[in-house]
């Protein structure tokens, strides 16, 4: 299975302030996009009196590309969740393989994670009693899930039944 940094997740997701995917990605975007001009503003008021041009733009450069390293890095930590639901819908409706997901996630790709397992769990139980059905019908037997009419059993009709 592929590798995706649910761990990383899981330790950053308490750390930020909001609970929305959405609302995460965009604290990451203003902090990716503030940081430079910190990191500048912080240069001009602590540099010395006879500092160069050229330290300036080097601060400024290093500020941008640690910040965009780092936006980088928490994005793909914010967005595992999503690729797993991804890869997970993908494996089952091309291998109908069924992939574990973590129970235990929280906030908004927490919940998009259990609302998935749950889709895919009925699915899969429907799609079984199809190829159940299939198979009863083609052995020409009655299937044990209908009744004499060909109409679905009911349990409450069954236990009236039976009493």
């Amino acid at each position: 299975m592929t590798n995706f940094p649910l761990e990383r997740y899981r330790r950053l997701h308490p750390l930020l302030p909001f609970d929305l995917l959405a609302d995460q990605l965009y604290g990451v975007l203003v902090f990716a996009g503030g940081m430079p001009l910190l990191v500048l503003i912080g240069f001009l008021l602590l540099a010395p009196d006879d500092w160069q041009p050229q330290t300036l733009i080097a601060w400024a450069a290093g500020a941008t590309l640690l910040s965009l390293a780092l936006a980088i890095w928490l994005t793909h930590a914010l967005l595992a969740p999503v690729s797993l639901a991804r890869y997970a819908l993908h494996a089952y409706r091309r291998e109908q393989r069924l992939l574990p997901l973590p129970p235990d996630l929280h906030g908004e790709a927490g919940g998009l994670l259990n609302d998935l397992r749950a889709t895919i769990e009925t699915c899969e139980r429907q799609r079984q009693i199809f190829a159940e059905q299939a198979d009863w019908a083609f052995r020409g037997k009655h299937s044990p899930l209908l009744g004499a009419g060909g109409a679905p059993r009911c349990a409450a009709n069954d236990a009236l039944r039976q009493h």
